[in-house]
């Protein structure tokens, strides 16, 4: 450290008094004793702040974890239910030959197949809406 001397005039003479800096904070200076307290309560914001972060953080990934792996288990469009369906609504020729299980084609020649090609009531044929509306009104 670097000692700061001062020089004072008293009673005609000179007196010099060194003073060991401290930690020169303007407005507020804060003493070197109160310095690890201050650091400390500092550190804990610091670390509960990032608890609290990482807490949020997980519990959002747990919550996005369960609501995927419910998905499957409610989502109507899927290979058994366009196997169930092309076992009542057949769509190829008989020889092998027809569109591919679920694709957009497929949905088209189903609708197709069940009279309902064009209809403006019915969902968008690419969309687990549209395999909801088939399976309760055509499928047994």
């Amino acid at each position: 450290m670097i000692d700061l001397a001062y020089s004072l005039f008293f009673a005609g003479e000179r007196v010099t008094i060194l003073k060991t800096p401290r930690i020169l904070n303007i407005g507020n200076p804060l003493k070197i004793d109160k310095l690890p307290m201050k650091i400390k309560r500092s550190a804990s914001r610091t670390v509960v702040i990032l608890l609290c972060f990482f807490t949020l953080a997980c519990s959002d990934v747990q919550q996005q974890s369960q609501s995927t792996e419910s998905e499957p288990s409610k989502k109507q469009c899927n290979n058994a239910w366009f196997e169930k369906v092309e076992q009542q609504v057949i769509t190829g020729d008989g020889q092998g030959h027809g569109p591919d299980l679920g694709s957009i084609e497929w949905r088209s020649v189903v609708e197709f197949k069940l009279g309902v090609r064009g209809d403006e009531s019915l969902p968008a044929v690419d969309s687990d809406p549209w395999c909801a509306y088939i399976d309760q009104h055509f499928i047994r």
